[in-house]
C-alpha cells in the first residue's frame, strides 16, 4: 500500500470541477471571516 500525502490528494481532487468550486468558496468565506475579525478589532 502506497501512502499518499494530503497535498497529493488535494492536488488530485482539485482536478474535479465540483471539488474545486467548493474549495474556492470555502477560501472566500475564510478570507471574509478574517477581514471581519480585523475590522472588529478597530
Amino acid at each position: 500500500m502506497k501512502l499518499v500525502s494530503h497535498k497529493e490528494l488535494h492536488n488530485e481532487w482539485m482536478q474535479d470541477d465540483e471539488y474545486r468550486a467548493a474549495w474556492q468558496e470555502e477560501e472566500r468565506k475564510e478570507k471574509l471571516r478574517e477581514l471581519l475579525a480585523e475590522w472588529r478589532k478597530h
